[in-house]
């Protein structure tokens, strides 16, 4: 007597949808007889096993089940296991997904910090195609700017800081967070996988924003430089420092990936591969070591040019040949964190939808919890503080020199 549950499997879309619930729920509690009995019931009516099976057959189909997985005495009791495993998955891997519990990763992509990362880029976005069409068009037109010019710049220049302060902060906070994920925390290729995506945008945001600072700060005239306050000298230091933790967590989040992530949970074995996104985000997990290998390359760039060689930014206008090769790598920077941020925000917006679909009730991805909320909020105080900055000068100045920023005279 064949003794194989899979004599039983019916791949139609309704012997699927029992298939996969039965294996899945029996892969979750890794035993037959906490498999709920009304499941083995289903299973064996939607597959054409029994059409009006009674207790004593369900009893009996029971036995025969757990008598062919746990039997040992053939020394392949693993091997009928991965036969019905493989069974399922090949030929029902949405039903059997759906049935295999897998929370995700809240933590590093929930829809908060989905939500809170939107925030981040999109403003991010709004500073840096502002600055560049000033920067390569509106200045090449005007000239050089007079004092009344520099002087509207800087509402503007005060909430771009603002921002990326903020920014800073923010990135270096996530990426303390996938280090200590990865390191205590559930071990997952998943959460490998979406932590190095979380990573790689905070790199890709700060990359973007750091040359654009550098153009809105550095690149101004020497005497307003000469004018420098201890505390902004202080804050200075202080974001230079932030930048070099930021290597040191991709640093952690390598080693810890390499060394801690189980790479063979059920879910990923199966249902995490077969989502597309998954092959675009894999193919990215590099990208961070990338830019952070950029981002050590500019260091070691400003350290080699001498200070007497101008950067040519938004205020100023260097003469120097070494000047506009600084200006425009920074530029090259810019567009490139711009692109690398996006690139990654897509691919895990993909990455999650395609988890929606995988999965069912388990996914806890999309539900507003406390840290979802907190991913969200701690962007409010910098929003407010940029409208404060606008509305500031619309007090003082009127609408006509808000609009005066935008349109030179």
């Amino acid at each position: 007597m064949d003794k194989n549950p899979i004599r039983y499997f019916q791949y139609s879309d309704e012997g699927c949808k029992w298939i996969g619930k039965l294996v899945g729920n029996y892969f979750n509690e890794e035993a037959i007889n906490r498999v709920p009995y009304m499941d083995l019931i289903n299973f064996y009516r939607q597959n054409g096993a029994l059409s009006s099976p009674t207790d004593g057959d369900i009893l009996n189909e029971y036995n025969v089940w757990v008598e062919y997985m746990y039997d040992d005495s053939d020394g392949m009791s693993g091997d009928r296991l991965y036969k019905i495993y493989r069974a399922a998955a090949d030929h029902c891997v949405q039903d059997f997904c759906q049935h295999i519990d897998f929370s995700g990763n809240p933590d590093l992509a929930g829809i908060g910090v989905l939500v809170a990362f939107a925030f981040q880029l999109g403003i991010a976005a709004i500073f840096s195609i502002f600055g560049l069409y000033y920067y390569l068009i509106r200045k090449n037109e005007k000239g050089d700017q007079n004092e009344d010019q520099k002087i509207k710049w800087k509402v503007f220049r005060d909430a771009f800081h603002t921002f990326f302060t903020t920014s800073i902060y923010f990135n270096i906070a996530l990426a303390v967070a996938v280090v200590v994920t990865i390191a205590i925390d559930d071990k997952t290729q998943y959460t490998a996988v979406v932590a190095n995506l979380n990573l790689l945008m905070s790199l890709s945001s700060t990359q973007a924003l750091w040359p654009l600072y550098v153009l809105y700060i550095e690149g101004r005239p020497q005497e307003i430089k000469d004018t420098l306050t201890p505390g902004s000298v202080f804050r200075s230091q202080l974001l230079k420092a932030c930048l070099g933790l930021l290597c040191a967590t991709l640093l952690g989040t390598c080693a810890a990936t390499a060394i801690n992530v189980n790479w063979g949970t059920n879910f990923e074995l199966v249902c995490f591969h077969a989502i597309p996104g998954r092959y675009v985000a894999s193919s990215l997990l590099y990208a961070p070591i990338g830019i952070t290998a950029l981002g050590l390359i500019i260091a070691a760039l400003r350290q080699w040019y001498p200070r007497s060689w101008p950067l040519e930014g938004i205020l100023c206008r260097g003469t120097s040949s070494e000047s506009k090769l600084l200006r425009w790598f920074y530029i090259g920077m810019l567009l490139l964190g711009l692109s690398m941020m996006w690139v990654a925000f897509v691919v895990l917006w993909m990455l999650r939808t395609g988890m929606a679909a995988f999965t069912n009730e388990s996914y806890e991805e999309n539900d507003w919890g406390f840290g979802q909320i907190v991913a969200v909020v701690a962007w409010l105080p910098t929003v407010v503080a940029i409208v404060w900055e606008i509305v500031e000068s619309v007090q003082e100045g009127g609408w006509k020199r808000l609009i005066d920023w935008l349109d030179y005279e």
